[in-house]
């Protein structure tokens, strides 16, 4: 995650930061056109977040794409 630059991955941090707390995830699909890709690739931050957090809920106005 952290390289001798000292870059951190946003995403990395995203998901460090809600590791073991309850999450409320404003616009989860994270673009429309390439959620179901992302999510097969295990490259989905939602899905990443998932796995790490106590409890997470996803909010998004792309009520065509939010899985129920």
């Amino acid at each position: 995650m952290i390289f001798e630059k000292g870059l951190i991955f946003r995403k990395d941090r995203i998901i460090e930061i809600c590791t073991g707390k309850s999450v409320l995830h404003l616009g989860f699909i994270q673009h429309s056109h390439l959620f179901r890709s992302l999510i097969e690739t295990n490259q989905w931050l939602h899905g990443n977040i998932n796995a790490k957090a106590n409890r997470l809920v996803g909010i998004d106005y792309l009520e065509k794409d939010v899985i129920l």
